[in-house]
């Protein structure tokens, strides 16, 4: 088996998967809405968002407002610069970790600092795709935050080099 072209290149400002996944797994206790535009682990709602909304919250609301209907609840990993939209006009919801005071004033605010990008849309990388195991593995760019395929970027796909071959 020859080795990974992957290995013989210098570090990239990119974050595996795996490690992400890892990272979301820490449980948090208060939303972060008050600590402003924070880096975090934010996740995205398909039945709390409205149509054609791009809306997402902190692990704590993932957990308390949104546990629910987990099946609805969508990660999106890390992103720098990111203020909870849980109970934010941006939502249907209202949070749940916010006193009876904070949360209505909460329907007013659009937090228009946040960066909503297309994987709040569920699709992913240059091609736009929707996320989708076939189209290979991905990475997170740590510049833009954006997941691209491994394909898409010019890498072997892990499951041909397994195979003792490259594919792009």
């Amino acid at each position: 088996r020859r080795p990974s072209p992957v290995a013989a290149l210098p570090p990239s400002p990119t974050v595996p998967l795996a490690c992400a996944l890892r990272d979301t797994m820490e449980p948090q206790a208060d939303c972060t809405f008050d600590q402003g535009y924070i880096r975090q682990k934010v996740f995205v709602c398909r039945r709390c968002t409205p149509s054609g909304g791009r809306a997402g919250f902190c692990a704590a609301c993932k957990d308390r407002c949104h546990g629910d209907h987990e099946a609805d609840v969508l990660p999106i990993y890390s992103k720098r610069g990111f203020r909870c939209d849980c109970g934010t006009a941006k939502m249907k919801n209202r949070c749940s970790l916010a006193s009876p005071v904070a949360a209505r004033a909460r329907r007013q605010v659009t937090n228009d600092g946040n960066t909503r990008g297309h994987n709040f849309d569920g699709r992913y990388c240059g091609c736009n795709r929707l996320y989708s195991p076939e189209h290979g593995d991905m990475l997170q760019c740590a510049v833009c935050e954006d997941w691209w395929h491994e394909p898409c970027m010019g890498f072997p796909t892990r499951r041909s080099e397994s195979r003792g071959h490259a594919s792009g």
